[in-house]
């Protein structure tokens, strides 16, 4: 649900009055900026697009997946801060990893603070000795200029075998180490989170072997996003999901965990927290406000109710009854699924996602102020 695969990447700037996602030029808040790309857009072929990062010299960072014929396959791409590919990263702006028997597709990439680049998604490798396809969890590492860091993993990958997993989120700790949120349907459905050293094995510290998986309950409960509290707390957002379509239910699911992987006993109940919504709703993305409190978009899982939801809480996990309505708010239009959350210096929050308004699509931006009133 927090990132959706299409036959293109579109990439879409406007402009807002914190200067908040992009340069400011001369137009009302939310237009889009026409000094990106063309008319504000960018968007490139054969490549599905699913999470961007921003780095500290405006250019841009898109994670997904994408080929360039049957040998070669990228899931990075950096545009200059005007849209631009940047022809100085990788090849002609993409990054490349080499079909050696690793399929690698990024759902979700982050920086590190020396500015090496991770991204994280799905993996499948061809096992030559059981004669069979294996499935898991796939990250990769790139130096600053898109070339494999080979100190990473083997060859600049890391494959952790799941009979179904796959990730959704990563995030770089301040000490380099590296968190991967997912999931997993085996033994049962549940949110997967791991944790790589710096060179990318896994942090025996963390969980068992470096991985805790946390169920809810449901029959397809996914972590979706990860953020880092200041105190080394991990906090993840996702859906407690239920049922089999068209009955299916979904709820809110968020889990803090203490630096050790365990569940974190002050948050929520027992460091978990499921929120019900009347139309389906499903988290997507999390963001964490300077006094503590979190804030949690996602979308609906229904094809009638197409809509944003929105949940801020306090750092214990109970819901800011300040915030909306009992710290829920519902919008519906002009989003269908609402993928990412941002909050500006003011406090006022942007979720952006999937437009669908008028039976048309495309992208939407809804802003809230900080009581979460749009």
């Amino acid at each position: 649900m927090k990132r959706i695969a299409f036959a293109t990447i579109l990439i879409v700037i406007a402009t807002v009055t914190s200067g908040w996602l992009t340069r400011q030029v001369a137009a009302a808040p939310g237009d889009i900026d026409p000094s990106f790309g063309l008319g504000g857009r960018v968007s490139f072929t054969n490549f599905a697009g699913r999470e961007t990062a921003i780095q500290p010299d405006g250019k841009t960072l898109a994670a997904g997946s994408g080929s360039d014929g049957p040998n070669l396959k990228f899931n990075l791409m950096r545009f200059n801060p005007d849209g631009s590919p940047d022809v100085t990263f990788g090849t002609g702006g993409k990054a490349y990893t080499t079909n050696d028997g690793i399929e690698l597709g990024a759902n979700a990439v982050a920086i590190q603070p020396d500015g090496k680049i991770i991204t994280a998604g799905n993996g499948d490798y061809y096992d030559n000795q059981g004669g069979g396809v294996v499935f898991g969890i796939g990250l990769a590492r790139y130096n600053l200029d898109g070339s494999t860091d080979n100190n990473f993993g083997t060859g600049g990958k890391v494959f952790a075998a799941f009979d179904e997993a796959d990730a959704h989120a990563v995030a770089v700790q301040s000490d380099g180490k590296i968190v991967v949120a997912g999931y997993t349907r085996y033994p049962t459905w549940g949110f997967l989170v791991l944790r790589y050293e710096v060179n990318g094995t896994p942090d025996l510290s963390f969980g068992v072997g470096g991985q805790v998986v946390t169920s809810f309950g449901g029959t397809a409960d996914q972590a979706r996003d990860v953020k880092l509290q200041a105190d080394g707390k991990i906090v993840v957002a996702g859906v407690n999901g239920n049922g089999a379509f068209p009955n299916s239910t979904y709820n809110f699911a968020l889990a803090r965990y203490n630096p050790d992987g365990s569940l974190d006993s002050f948050f929520g109940d027992g460091g978990k927290i499921v929120t019900p919504f009347d139309d389906n709703f499903g988290a997507n993305a999390l963001a964490l406000q300077a006094d503590g409190k979190i804030v949690a978009v996602g979308g609906s899982g229904s094809d009638y109710h197409h809509g944003t939801a929105l949940t801020r809480y306090e750092s214990n996990g109970t819901l800011d009854h300040l915030f909306g309505t009992d710290g829920k708010v519902v919008t519906f239009g002009p989003i269908a699924d609402a993928n990412a959350v941002a909050i500006q210096p003011t406090g006022k929050i942007i979720a952006a996602g999937n437009g669908h308004e008028s039976k048309s699509y495309g992208a939407g931006l809804v802003k809230y102020n900080a009581d979460g009133s749009l």
